[in-house]
């Protein structure tokens, strides 16, 4: 959805509901997917919720427990996605319930990372795919591990 904000619903689902990409399965049903792609050449395995601004703007963590606990639309799914720095090669990815994810933070006491990327300081909550794992929580990861 990012790359097509042309129309004012097309920049809401983006925007408000954080869907990047759309799923459309072959028995008609749909499912909005929130992408992340980082570039470098660590392959982290870890999902990446952005947990505050520079600008205190409302962040993903906070439309994503706002939308669930509303019932309003959000991303079923959540893709994150490693790309070498020169972004010509897929180091891998992973894909899980975004109720999932959320569900494995707890604002007091998981790991943050800061990052002055792009000149956009923020904060990120990091959920390692290991521990989503070993909760029971069902991850799809490419390369399998």
């Amino acid at each position: 959805m990012e790359s097509v904000t042309a129309t004012p619903t097309a920049q809401a689902l983006d925007t408000m509901a954080g869907i990047d990409i759309w799923l459309v399965h072959t028995t008609g049903g749909i499912r909005g997917i929130a992408n992340r792609v980082q570039w470098g050449d660590t392959y982290w395995r870890t999902f990446t919720i952005r947990k505050e601004t520079a600008r205190g703007g409302v962040t993903e963590y906070d439309k994503r427990i706002r939308a669930i606990a509303k019932e309003w639309l959000y991303p079923i799914l959540t893709l994150q996605a490693y790309i070498t720095a020169d972004r010509a090669s897929l180091l891998g990815f992973g894909v899980a319930r975004t109720r999932d994810i959320l569900s494995l933070i707890d604002p007091q006491d998981c790991e943050t990372r800061s990052t002055a990327k792009y000149d956009r300081p923020a904060s990120f909550y990091i959920i390692n795919w290991d521990d989503l794992v070993q909760a029971g929580k069902p991850l799809v990861e490419y390369p399998h591990r």
